[in-house]
């Protein structure tokens, strides 16, 4: 797949047609590529993906699920909650007002249960034992529904994964993937911005020396466009996340594994296109300010939204989705195969531990 990310950012830091050294197409990209720098050419930039590859996948889930598990402890506003969620509160808030109602009678059933039951062994004290038995009967059925009721309150008590929280939960999870990862980015754009023959481009280690050394560890430095990667793995977290667990909780699942895991395989096909769709200007944004600028010595692009800004006017709305369809082309099936291996492993663990 990194060939197709190579390609990406080579479309991105291109600036109009009229840059010389702009490519056509993505089959053009690829010879051009093959014929200038050769076969390693296309693997540019990949060292610090394998290293990042590992923390930021685990930072994702991870986080993704703690948010998760936030969100259902924590009432979310009004803003966020769908007329659906809305309705089934009011509904809950319903039948808990119901219950109470039942609550209360059955309260006062029991007072008049119990008068009636002292009078009577006033009246009667042969049959005390009798009724003692009665009575021990009624506490145990009283008790059983007082404890029926609890267990019913108690199962209401855990607030169930509401749609919008799979969004917030995302986009909670990409904006801390999107901390741990963005030094690697700044490292991987500029190797990958570089057309040098392989053999003649500056290692990784000695690329971040470089960086570090003339610009040191800050948002100039080796966090150049935290900014746009905190908007492209927020955005792209919030609707991959929240597009993947909302269709699949409405599309039945099927008894057949096969079928099963194409229903999720496509589901999350959709996921990781809608949401490449959806985040590509934040990532043409960050490959502008990570990638080398017009000219040298002095920064044109700065922040995420003047980039996005500059482009659209000098370049018009589709230079914003450059790169869109090798994106596509790693992300779409990329991603469905990322959630396969995450909702199985998952299960497994569940399973299992």
């Amino acid at each position: 797949m990194h060939p197709l990310d190579v390609v990406k950012t080579r479309f991105q830091i291109q600036r109009g047609k009229s840059d010389p050294s702009g490519y056509k197409n993505v089959g053009d990209s690829f010879k051009i590529i093959f014929r200038t720098e050769g076969l390693f050419g296309f693997y540019k930039g990949i060292l610090p993906p394998i290293l990042a590859e590992t923390p930021k996948r685990a930072v994702k889930f991870f986080t993704f699920e703690q948010y998760k598990k936030i969100l259902g402890n924590v009432s979310l506003s009004p803003a966020l909650k769908s007329s659906e969620e809305e309705e089934e509160e009011e509904e809950e808030e319903e039948e808990e007002e119901e219950e109470e109602e039942e609550e209360e009678e059955e309260e006062e059933e029991e007072e008049e249960e119990e008068e009636e039951e002292e009078e009577e062994e006033e009246e009667e004290e042969e049959e005390e034992e009798e009724e003692e038995e009665e009575e021990e009967e009624e506490k145990d059925a009283i008790s059983d529904t007082k404890r029926g009721r609890e267990e019913r309150k108690g199962k209401k008590g855990k607030r169930k994964e509401s749609s919008s929280s799979y969004a917030v939960a995302g986009l909670g999870s990409g904006l801390t993937e999107a901390v741990v990862v963005n030094p690697f980015e700044v490292v991987k754009v500029s190797l990958q911005a570089n057309r040098d023959a392989f053999k003649e481009q500056p290692s990784t280690f000695a690329k971040a020396h470089q960086i570090i050394q003339a610009n040191g560890w800050g948002l100039s430095g080796l966090n150049k466009g935290l900014t746009a990667t905190l908007g492209r793995h927020g955005v792209f977290n919030m609707v991959y996340f929240g597009f993947y667990f909302n269709v699949k909780n409405i599309i039945p699942a099927n008894k057949d594994p096969t079928l099963e895991f194409l229903r999720k395989f496509g589901i999350g096909l959709a996921s990781g296109t809608i949401a490449s769709i959806i985040n590509i200007p934040f990532d043409v944004a960050k490959s502008r300010i990570q990638g080398p600028q017009p000219m040298p010595g002095e920064i044109k692009y700065r922040t995420c939204f003047e980039t996005m800004k500059t482009v659209y006017k000098e370049e018009g709305f589709l230079a914003l989705y450059k790169g869109l369809v090798p994106k596509i082309m790693r992300l779409g099936p990329g991603g469905a195969v990322m959630l396969l291996v995450y909702e199985y492993v998952y299960g497994w663990l569940q399973e299992n531990w």
